[in-house]
């Protein structure tokens, strides 16, 4: 008698287990499934305005180099589109400076919305290989959404920011103008 009331206290000890760990995942999942839906929602070109690239664009360059650009006449085309990829939603921007007719430069960069869950792991996987290499761990961008890090090579890597469940990097412009336009998009999440 008393082996089954121990087996009866063991089965209903582990189907509550299971139970429990069943909740937790279904309450993960659906934790998952709202920023899904969040990060769906979002119009990723809303969170930077044209004048806000430019700016990004313009401030990439010494002041010398920009003062001669503009007065030769330069003039910024900008183009942003607005995409899906995977979980991730994505605002490609393409821009280019003309001389009249004549194109001087173009490049593209883009600003992602996606799920902080993978900014999290991420920083950690950078972390861990930083410490295996002696290096220290990434240094925190001050001022900037719940968490911030140059993902790269200090300033001259990709800019990116945690702002409660979501994530938001600015790929392939660097330094402070990167910086200025990341603050701009996480401003604009809420």
């Amino acid at each position: 008698m008393r082996r089954q009331v121990l087996f009866s206290a063991a089965l209903a000890g582990a189907l509550f287990a299971a139970a429990c760990g069943h909740a937790e995942t279904s309450a993960r999942g659906a934790s998952d499934d709202k920023t899904a839906a969040k990060i769906a929602a979002i119009n990723p070109c809303a969170l930077v305005t044209k004048d806000e690239i430019q700016a990004a664009i313009e401030g990439k360059r010494s002041p010398d180099e920009l003062a001669r650009l503009k007065s030769k006449g330069i003039v910024w085309s900008i183009s942003t589109t607005p995409v899906t990829e995977g979980e991730d939603r994505r605002c490609r921007i393409h821009w280019q400076g003309d001389f009249g007719s004549v194109m001087q430069e173009q490049s593209d960069m883009a600003v992602t919305v996606y799920n902080a869950e993978y900014f999290k792991s991420n920083v950690a996987d950078m972390n861990r290989v930083r410490q295996r290499n002696g290096k220290p761990d990434l240094a925190p961008i001050p001022g900037t959404g719940d968490e911030a890090h140059y993902f790269g090579d200090g300033e001259k890597g990709n800019p990116e920011a945690r702002v409660g469940a979501l994530a938001v990097g600015i790929e392939s412009l660097a330094g402070k103008p990167s910086l200025d336009l990341l603050r701009a998009a996480i401003s604009r999440l809420h």
